[in-house]
């Protein structure tokens, strides 16, 4: 082996280190810009999530006040009223059957 091999082979080394140090740079920038686009898209989901769960928690704290606002004379007449109309549609009997309520038997028609 002579120095101009030698010389030759250290040259081409040194181009090749240049260009793995190249794409090491290029893949390392890739992967930053990867990274950075993934963090911004991850932090508008969870704003649009937080968003929207405000909206639900809004929805819910109005119905939970509705539901408290109930007292029991307002629930003591839908259920008169109900019960009216079992009386005097008997097709309706079996709904509040299904659900575990047994209205008075209907008044015959004359």
């Amino acid at each position: 082996m002579n120095d101009s091999e030698v010389q030759h082979t250290h040259a081409e080394l040194s181009e090749q280190i240049g260009a793995l140090q190249r794409q090491s740079f290029i893949l390392h920038l890739a992967l930053m810009v990867v990274s950075g686009t993934l963090v911004f898209f991850l932090c508008y989901q969870a704003h649009v999530a937080s968003s929207t769960l405000e909206n639900f928690r809004q929805q819910t704290q109005q119905m939970i006040k509705n539901y408290a606002g109930l007292n029991h004379d307002s629930i003591d007449t839908f259920a008169s009223q109900i019960t009216a109309y079992a009386v005097t549609h008997p097709d309706f009997q079996p709904v509040l059957k299904k659900y575990g309520w047994t209205p008075p038997a209907a008044s015959p028609k004359k």
